[in-house]
């Protein structure tokens, strides 16, 4: 419960404040090591769920981006189809690549 909303903070903060970025990374790998250590002394030798969470909000943050990025090239495409002055075609081209 508490690990997906701690994930988000750190990401968050992250993603804003890109300076500091070291500083959280430094932080949630502090958190990981000593989830770690929590499950070595009780011999489960289960993964870390915090680094498990950083990377699957990692994977779906690309995959936003990737999927915004698709949707702006479909619609420069569009734009590129309808338009019929040339000066404005090279312009959506240059766009498009």
């Amino acid at each position: 419960q508490y690990k997906d909303t701690v994930t988000d903070v750190f990401f968050a903060k992250a993603v804003e404040e890109p300076r500091f970025c070291p500083t959280y990374a430094d932080l949630y790998n502090s958190l990981v090591n000593v989830e770690k250590k929590v499950y070595d002394g009780s011999g489960s030798g289960k993964k870390s769920e915090y680094s498990t969470a950083v990377v699957i909000k990692c994977q779906r943050s690309f995959e936003k981006k990737d999927d915004s990025m698709y949707k702006e090239q479909e619609q420069l495409i569009s734009e590129l189809a309808a338009e019929t002055n040339e000066d404005n075609k090279t312009l959506l081209n240059a766009k498009i690549k």
